[in-house]
């Protein structure tokens, strides 16, 4: 079950001794969470996706790609999605900065629906409240975050205040490193070998 912002930025605070967000604010701890995702997107974990779409064909056989996908790996289509689209019947093209899937001629006419197999990119963009983070992202944001607001909070402590947050720091570091492998290492988020990047995404 998903964690939302304020139970990650709750865990958060607790890791780094300061439970009343008396020496960093939620603010502030928002900040390191999105500066964790963007770590997440940097190393190129993305996130399996499976979704319907009804996509309309226009002039020369061609569909805006959904906005969620930034990799499409298979395509299916006809009666219950149980006819497989090769790869080579299909590819992707720019058209005003946009997108498309470029259909080989007739393959889809006019409106069909299909099922798109891809992966999306991890939220970088979080907001406090309910808003929930990323299934299988909150251990590493948690403690990716963690680290960067020990780190922070150390080089305005001193002696053993100072001592303990850098342990901290490193410490969750040391996880969060582990973790992205573990998550890297996952062939849900990661692209497959034969996926194929949207352009512009």
């Amino acid at each position: 079950m998903s964690k939302n912002v304020n139970q990650i930025v709750g865990e958060i605070s607790e890791r780094i001794g300061d439970i009343e967000l008396e020496r960093i604010t939620k603010e502030q701890l928002l900040v390191l969470v999105n500066s964790a995702a963007e770590d997440l997107v940097g190393a190129g974990i993305v996130i399996g996706l499976t979704d319907n779409e009804s996509l309309t064909s226009s002039a020369g056989g061609l569909s805006i790609v959904p906005a969620s996908f930034a990799y499409i790996h298979d395509i299916w289509g006809g009666t219950s999605f149980r006819t497989w689209i090769p790869q080579s019947h299909w590819s992707f093209q720019v058209v005003s900065s946009a997108p498309n899937i470029l259909w080989d001629s007739e393959l889809l006419a006019t409106s069909s629906t299909v099922q798109l197999n891809g992966h999306v990119r991890p939220s970088a963009a979080y907001a406090l409240g309910s808003g929930t983070i990323d299934i299988g992202m909150e251990a590493f944001i948690r403690e990716r975050a963690s680290s960067y607001a020990a780190k922070q909070l150390a080089q305005v402590a001193d002696g053993g205040p100072a001592a303990n947050l850098e342990s901290i720091a490193n410490s969750a570091m040391a996880e969060s490193t582990v973790l992205l492998q573990l998550l890297g290492a996952q062939a849900h988020f990661r692209p497959y070998r034969y996926s194929r990047a949207v352009p512009l995404r």
